[in-house]
């Protein structure tokens, strides 16, 4: 294992120098909103009480420069690097760099989201249909699943490219030529097991994927729909489309308080639907630049944070009403 460990303090930055047009991803922890942005080379901290910015974190070592995803534990915050194939671990605390990793033996391909559960530390690799697993503590290396799709046409496969773990499995998401699906892979054995595929359930480019009221939510960006899947039998308990639900291209997903929150990247908009019933609540749409292009979405409380990558702002709205309550930009 090659590892790197350097400090890093938090610089102080202001709420003008915000700019997360090239982030994909934003996460929220505690009392704090985490927005990793590869061309800035930093994590962007936000207080999500007063709504401002705290500062930022950054990596001195020449292996990890373009923060792509993270994951929240505790004080530590594990981060993605998907331009140098590397992944790096930061104490939140202090400010300082516990590792970087990027020896070859992990087989880091275009790692993408970070999932942390337990012990384990789960990196999903894009272009290498993998997913890395690396011990919390230690940062040494458990294994390398092989998470190909495990039926159908597998030519032009991307993915995994959204992850989430319940229990002993990480369900996943692929897009590939005329098969794109969802699968489970049992992470005691490294079994992979279909659950559905491009040819059912109005899979077409899904995505993201949250948990909500026990079961399994995805979006189907090209379908512009939402797909809710039974967590224990695997089953698609029901397929949300139509105008009703104002879906165009669903990129984000976050969960609050029982309900999902979509993002509407073409559409400038966020739905709210109930994750019992499935009824539509809400359609928020744009207002004061809050949402263009909106793209990844996190909540913590009652408060929802998306970014839009079109001004490269971070918007915050009150997750009980809908409302606006604030853009930093």
């Amino acid at each position: 294992m090659v590892t790197a460990i350097f400090v890093t303090l938090f610089p102080t930055i202001s709420s003008a120098s915000i700019n997360v047009s090239d982030s994909e991803d934003i996460v929220a922890a505690g009392t704090y909103v985490w927005v990793p942005n590869p061309s800035t080379h930093n994590i962007i901290k936000i207080n999500a009480a007063t709504g401002t910015v705290d500062g930022s974190i950054s990596s001195n070592n020449s292996h990890f420069s373009s923060p792509s995803f993270v994951a929240i534990d505790g004080n530590e915050l594990w981060a993605s690097d998907s331009y140098d194939d590397s992944v790096a671990e930061f104490n939140i605390r202090t400010g300082s760099q516990e590792r970087v990793i990027y020896s070859t033996k992990y087989k880091f391909d275009g790692p993408g989201e970070v999932t942390i559960d337990g012990q384990m530390v789960l990196i999903i690799n894009v272009q290498g249909s993998s997913i890395t697993e690396l011990n919390k503590k230690s940062g040494k290396l458990i294994r390398v699943f092989s998470v190909a799709p495990s039926r159908g046409n597998k030519s032009g496969v991307y993915g995994p490219f959204a992850v989430t773990v319940s229990g002993n499995q990480g369900w996943l998401t692929y897009v590939a030529a005329n098969n794109d699906a969802i699968e489970v892979i049992d992470l005691a054995d490294g079994v992979v097991r279909h659950i559905a595929h491009g040819g059912k359930s109005v899979l077409n480019a899904p995505g993201a994927i949250v948990q909500c009221q026990g079961n399994i939510w995805v979006a189907s960006r090209d379908a512009n729909a939402i797909v809710e899947i039974n967590r224990a039998s695997g089953r698609v308990v029901r397929v949300l489309k139509g105008n009703t639900y104002g879906f165009n291209q669903p990129t984000g997903l976050t969960s609050q308080e029982g309900h999902v929150w979509i993002t509407n990247e073409y559409g400038d908009s966020m739905t709210e639907i109930n994750g019992h019933s499935g009824a539509f609540v809400r359609l928020v749409e744009n207002r004061r630049d809050s949402l263009l292009d909106p793209g990844a979405i996190t909540s913590v409380g009652a408060r929802i944070w998306v970014e839009s990558t079109s001004n490269g702002s971070v918007s915050e709205f009150n997750g009980s009403s809908g409302a606006l309550v604030e853009v930093l930009k």
